[in-house]
């Protein structure tokens, strides 16, 4: 039996109908271009997922294969550089690890500077300068006497000193010289700054306000 004209046409609408969706099904993707590739998306505040599938989020500390320099990364996913052990030492334990993540998501994250020491925990010393100096909020150092250096820390206040390379010094503003005992807390100093971010002014700091 034959089909009517009516079935054949409507056998040709569903061949049509199947041949167009198995087109569509195969054309390559069309770029979109409201959407920001990946190593762009990164200048902005948000998680950056890496060719290796490691998500590197603001706060994290980063390093690469074959590296030993370590990252800190800002919430503006701007990484700074921790110079030494020293300063490192000052944000995190001696146990802590960095996340490993690929050469190319780390060079896609810009260098936005170098990290300074926390403030409060230790003295910094610089070998073309006599001065010994605490550290503030937002890498301020102030000039300190030996004296006000006892008061702070005790006895043993010379173990708490830190040689820094003169051309950190740069990473740091030179501020008032101290000169009483109530210019500085070293508490408050420390709790001023929690993280890294808050110290270099990426997040707003905390105000402490000091007890008299």
């Amino acid at each position: 039996m034959k089909p009517s004209s009516k079935q054949r046409s409507l056998l040709i609408g569903v061949l049509v109908i199947l041949t167009v969706a198995v087109v569509i099904a195969n054309r390559p993707p069309t770029a979109d271009p409201n959407r920001t590739p990946p190593e762009r998306a990164i200048s902005a505040p948000q998680d950056f997922l890496d060719t290796k599938d490691t998500v590197v989020r603001a706060g994290d500390v980063v390093t690469s294969e074959g590296l030993s320099t370590r990252y800190y990364v800002a919430p503006t996913m701007k990484r700074y550089v921790f110079t030494d052990d020293q300063t490192f030492a000052t944000w995190y334990p001696s146990t802590f690890q960095p996340k490993i993540i690929n050469r190319k998501a780390l060079e896609a994250l810009p260098l936005a500077g170098n990290v300074t020491q926390r403030p409060g925990m230790r003295v910094i010393k610089f070998a073309s300068d006599p001065a010994y100096y605490v550290v503030a909020h937002a890498g301020v150092l102030r000039s300190i006497a030996p004296r006000l250096l006892k008061s702070y820390y005790g006895p043993d206040w010379a173990k708490r000193v830190d040689q820094i390379e003169e051309y950190y010094r740069a990473d740091y503003t030179i501020g008032a010289e101290l000169s009483s005992f109530r210019d500085y807390s070293p508490l408050d100093q420390y709790t001023s700054s929690p993280t890294i971010s808050i110290d270099k002014g990426v997040i707003p700091s905390i105000k402490v306000e000091r007890k008299q």
